[in-house]
């Protein structure tokens, strides 16, 4: 495909409007006035076909064309001279057109005057023939009719205004490309490389007309759907994408001022366009970490769409829009740890999507839309801990997805939905520490599945980043599970290795994505964890010391309380190693995690600060043990740190199922605040 589009300005006059190119123009409406029918056909089947239909394959001149709609008289008419005046205007090659627009007209001046063409061989008998005719009045008049027609065509062509050309352009090459060519293969596998060509053959043409689109609504939201398509392609997260980040905020930025006039003043088209642009630029906004700047944009699209609705209530397309961005939104507020605002725009998700799949069942579209908002009501149940509503909540959700991976098996925004929802069952059976159901085996069999949904992805399409992201945080997860257990922790480091170098690749050309550097940087701490089962103590503290030193780059963003809580854990497991071998730097590390403790107060969940303050307690039992001589110094910092966990624990309230995790870290504090009230004498 690529190959394709770097002659593609040669081959059909679309890199920039000179005079080729508007000679190429002028042929093409020159054989659909004679034809009735298009010059050059695009086979979209494959992007190898694409190629060729667009690169190698001639037209037919229009004499045969008019033959084979049966129109005998008008092949006659055609055949000769006009066939070589147009084919000539509309060859491949620019260097065998016509020199300049004056060339084409004198040939059509010849022509009506019966004289021979300058594109036609100049022999003896051609020009003999070009005499009789211009004796036979009755085949004259006929052909001078076509020929006037054609004449004038090409005048008016010539006389219009610029915009008028790029308009036609617009119509002919975005429309098809854009969106036909490019919704074709959209969902089929490895057709990311294919689907940039595409978008670069588009941005050629959008960025010549997007000036002159202010006067012309239907223009301006024609290339505003464009510019969303494209923004999607180069780096929209949540889809197939290229990891161009800046370059989707950009379209998408362009897409938005193209609508947002044209809604202002009551362009309710425009406005409905405005829903899915601005749910997408808030979706950037959110993975770059600009959480508070992505909740205000994703305010504004759902306010866009609540005003529609009222009233349009009947039209689907446009619930199905408002729901997609509540889900969006719903996601975003989780992050934030806004949970009631994540369960309120869950359910009108959950509300609108149920709406439009029971008004049309037959819709593909509109099933993959419900199974997203099941999706993300789980995640909301999950926050606010009914951990056992929202496994039902995502059973119910990959239940539809395996129904839409059945009838459509190379549908890959399916079957990535699909994995994603086996992600999310398996985090609520086993994954997040005092957040899942206790079972391990569910969620490792569930990640497992994730993981090999992910890894086809990639294969078929190598160049898809997002299946880089999806890998890694599957094989992560899948990892984190598997070294959890002693007897599986080999198996576990493995997975994790892997899931880090899809990471690696993820965060080197683009470190702006906060997302990919937060899973690197989770990937690393789990790695450190797994060594630590393993009794590869060094190693895990290099590790950890790894993690200490990136987690601060992200400390000053909007992301900073996340990057925050890694530095955390990171110092807390390190102190830890260093007690265990009586390192001195173990004592300093543990009064650093406790002044960052401190600042941070209140961690995302309940479970995890009285854990925290546990931990910190715990620590300083564990250096006490190792160093005699300031034994009770150490034992007194660690009972009032104990005791506030203790404290925290009994005031957690967590889902059935994840009791047996609180019991038995409540268990381990416990026992060391008994040990550490204990009398004893004083030390030497």
């Amino acid at each position: 495909m690529a190959s394709a589009v770097a002659r593609l300005p040669a081959a059909r006059g679309t890199a920039s409007a000179d005079a080729q190119s508007d000679l190429w123009s002028v042929g093409a409406v020159l054989y659909e006035l004679l034809t009735g029918h298009r010059a050059q056909v695009a086979d979209t089947s494959s992007p190898v076909a694409l190629d060729r239909s667009i690169v190698e394959t001639d037209p037919p001149p229009p004499s045969v064309r008019a033959a084979a709609a049966g129109d005998r008289a008008l092949a006659y008419r055609l055949r000769g001279d006009l066939d070589t005046i147009v084919m000539t205007a509309i060859r491949k090659e620019p260097e065998r057109r016509y020199g300049s627009a004056a060339a084409l007209s004198d040939d059509l001046g010849r022509f009506l005057d019966g004289h021979p063409v300058a594109a036609r061989p100049n022999t003896a008998r051609y020009r003999a023939g070009k005499f009789l005719r211009r004796h036979w009045t009755g085949v004259a008049v006929g052909t001078l009719l076509v020929a006037s027609i054609v004449a004038g065509a090409a005048s008016t062509l010539y006389q219009a205004r610029r915009a008028e050309r790029r308009f036609a352009q617009v119509r002919t090459l975005a429309n098809a490309f854009v969106f036909d060519v490019h919704d074709r293969v959209a969902t089929l596998p490895g057709s990311t490389a294919a689907r940039k060509a595409i978008v670069q053959i588009a941005l050629n043409y959008l960025e010549n007309l997007r000036e002159e689109a202010s006067g012309d609504a239907g223009l301006a939201r024609e290339l505003a759907a464009a510019y969303h398509k494209i923004g999607r392609v180069q780096g929209e997260l949540t889809s197939a994408n290229l990891g161009d980040t800046a370059g989707a905020v950009a379209s998408f930025t362009r897409a938005e001022s193209l609508l947002t006039p044209l809604a202002d003043r009551g362009d309710r088209l425009a406005s409905k366009q405005l829903v899915s642009v601005v749910t997408s630029l808030a979706k950037i906004q959110e993975g770059q970490g600009h959480r508070d700047v992505a909740m205000r944009t994703f305010a504004r699209a759902q306010t866009i769409g609540e005003q529609l609705i009222l009233s349009e209530p009947d039209d689907l397309e446009l619930l199905a829009s408002v729901s997609a961005s509540y889900t969006a939104t719903s996601r975003a507020a989780i992050n934030i740890t806004d949970y009631a605002h994540a369960e309120r725009a869950a359910r009108r998700a959950m509300e609108l999507a149920r709406t439009v799949a029971q008004r049309d069942p037959a819709n593909r579209k509109h099933r993959d839309t419900l199974s997203d908002a099941y999706s993300v009501l789980s995640s909301a149940l999950r926050s606010t801990g009914r951990l056992s509503e929202a496994a039902d909540s995502v059973r119910q959700s990959i239940a539809v997805r395996e129904q839409l991976v059945r009838e459509e098996p190379d549908n890959t925004d399916y079957r990535r939905q699909l994995l994603i929802g086996y992600g999310h069952l398996g985090d609520l059976l086993g994954f997040r520490s005092g957040e899942n159901l206790g079972d391990l085996d569910g969620a490792a069999a569930a990640f497992a599945r994730a993981a090999t949904i992910a890894d086809g992805m990639r294969q078929q399409d190598p160049l898809d980043r997002r299946a880089w992201s999806d890998l890694a945080n599957a094989r992560y997860r899948l990892g984190y599970v598997l070294a959890d257990d002693p007897r599986h922790a080999s198996e576990g480091l493995a997975q994790l290795e892997d899931a880090e170098r899809w990471a690696a690749r993820l965060v080197a050309p683009d470190p702006s994505v906060y997302q990919h550097a937060y899973l690197a940087i989770g990937i690393e701490r789990a790695i450190a964890s797994a060594l630590v089962s393993l009794g590869r103590f060094d190693e895990a503290a290099r590790r950890l010391e790894h993690v200490r030193a990136v987690a601060p780059r992200f400390m000053d963003g909007r992301s900073g309380p996340d990057a925050r809580g890694q530095f955390l854990w990171a110092t807390l497991r390190l102190a830890r190693l260093r007690a265990r071998t009586n390192d001195a730097r173990a004592a300093a590390l543990a009064d650093r995690a406790g002044l960052d403790l401190e600042a941070i107060g209140t961690l995302p969940t309940p479970f995890a600060t009285a854990k925290a303050w546990g931990d910190l307690g715990r620590l300083y039992v564990e250096i006490a043990r190792h160093d005699p001589t300031n034994r009770r110094r150490w034992l007194d910092k660690a009972t009032p740190l104990l005791e506030k966990s203790v404290t925290l624990w009994h005031g957690v309230k967590l889902a059935p199922g994840a009791e047996g995790q609180s019991r038995k870290e409540l268990d381990g504090v416990e026992a060391d605040l008994a040990a550490s009230r204990m009398p004893r004498t004083a030390s030497r």
